[in-house]
């Protein structure tokens, strides 16, 4: 005898986090903004390994000129170049740092305490966002609220993996 195929009953759509090991390591502290208000245009790609190519963090597509604002209050422990380049370094309360970098100007100094929304600096050409725990960098879109979101086709029984009959 055949069952009535009943989609809803059958198939239940969820919405997973894209890497569900970086969504259980999801920070629940402050609310962090985005550090300048133009499109990403070179988006998170996590490296492979340690020395691997990868993006780890978002490049904006800035044209140079916008001032680049803390994403949450925290305390300035870099501001300097690096390999030519002017990045800005916030430690924040939840410890998570944020990296803003590709600066064409920083205004603040080491040891700065900042407010979420205070400039660190204006940008170049290009901006880069970065957010770490530790020596882990993580997607942006996890302490920005954007997680990304994939939606996945499950059956509701016959246990993992296995439709019901």
């Amino acid at each position: 005898m055949r069952r009535p195929l009943l989609a809803p009953l059958l198939v239940t759509l969820l919405v997973e986090v894209a890497d569900p090991a970086q969504a259980a390591r999801r920070p629940h502290g402050p609310r962090y903004r985005p550090p300048v208000d133009v499109a990403v245009r070179d988006p998170f790609r996590a490296p492979a390994c340690r020395f691997c190519a990868g993006n780890r963090g978002f490049e904006y597509a800035t044209v140079g000129g916008e001032v680049v604002r803390a994403a949450a209050a925290g305390m300035v422990t870099f501001a300097g170049q690096v390999g030519g380049e002017l990045f800005v370094v916030v430690a924040h309360p939840d410890g998570l740092r944020t990296t803003y970098g590709l600066l064409a100007a920083v205004v603040v100094g080491r040891g700065a305490h900042l407010g979420q929304g205070q400039p660190v600096g204006t940008a170049g050409p290009a901006t880069f966002f970065g957010v770490r725990r530790g020596e882990e960098y993580l997607d942006p879109a996890l302490v920005l609220g954007g997680a990304a979101a994939v939606p996945r086709l499950v059956p509701t029984g016959g246990g993992p993996g296995r439709w019901p009959r």
